[in-house]
């Protein structure tokens, strides 16, 4: 396969841009193994990150990776390439191991946002307005979180991460309606965001009343992982 690592980390942080993100996101329909690879890093990340304010254990697992993504950076050309290609993926699976083993899990998990992280995305202005979003969701304000995105995606319709934050705002508002109405086509796509939008899709048709639909978004999500086990507790839930 391909050399992806880099560009998947670039993807996940929305560094991808113009013709290089047009041909990676084709790639991610006609590849599952990248697919997977990609949405294996972002669940690790996503843990990690949704960890860290509260386990101090988290932050060093966090810098791990970091430095496992650099180091195969600054060693891509080496004679070893063939293992340091899939060094990044075996310290994600290592660390979902870890994470899921540690840490302690809430009462309130089901409902629980993935932080949203701070990254550099098109332009100084829009930079500063998600650095704002970004804030806001992370301190629950989602409804102010909301309206800075809303304005993002307007001026660039084709950012799915300006609809997958909006989104969850909408979850983390509890306006079922309008997150259903943006999370549908990102389920239903091949992005990166494709099964947390799927059980967020879930939880918003289970507050509707429409458990039909619900477990039909579950159905789709891996049994594995962080998410399939949340998936599985929500469809308990439901019985």
């Amino acid at each position: 396969m391909e050399n992806h690592s880099e560009k998947i980390q670039d993807y996940i942080e929305g560094l991808l841009e113009g013709e290089e993100l047009v041909m990676f996101e084709a790639q991610l329909v006609v590849d599952k193994e990248l697919r997977n690879m990609v949405a294996l890093q972002k669940e690790v990340y996503d843990i990690l990150n949704k960890r860290t304010p509260i386990q101090d254990n988290s932050v060093k697992l966090k810098m791990t990776l970091d430095e496992v993504n650099q180091r195969y950076r600054d060693s891509s050309n080496s004679s070893r390439g063939f293992i340091k290609r899939w060094l990044p993926i075996v310290a994600a699976a290592c660390l979902l191991i870890v994470g899921s083993l540690f840490f302690f899990q809430r009462s309130d998990e089901l409902y629980e946002l993935p932080t949203m992280r701070s990254e550099i995305v098109r332009g100084k202005t829009e930079n500063i307005s998600y650095e704002n979003a970004v804030q806001a969701f992370n301190n629950g304000k989602y409804e102010e979180a909301g309206e800075i995105l809303s304005t993002l995606l307007d001026g660039a319709p084709e950012q799915i991460q300006y609809q997958y934050y909006l989104g969850l705002s909408y979850i983390g508002s509890k306006q079922w309606s309008k997150a259903i109405d943006l999370l549908v086509p990102i389920a239903n796509g091949p992005s990166v965001f494709s099964t947390e939008s799927n059980y967020y899709l879930a939880l918003a048709y289970y507050e509707k009343g429409d458990t039909d639909s619900a477990k039909m978004c579950l159905n789709k999500i891996p049994a594995e992982g962080f998410t399939g086990e949340k998936a599985d507790r929500l469809r308990k839930k439901m019985d």
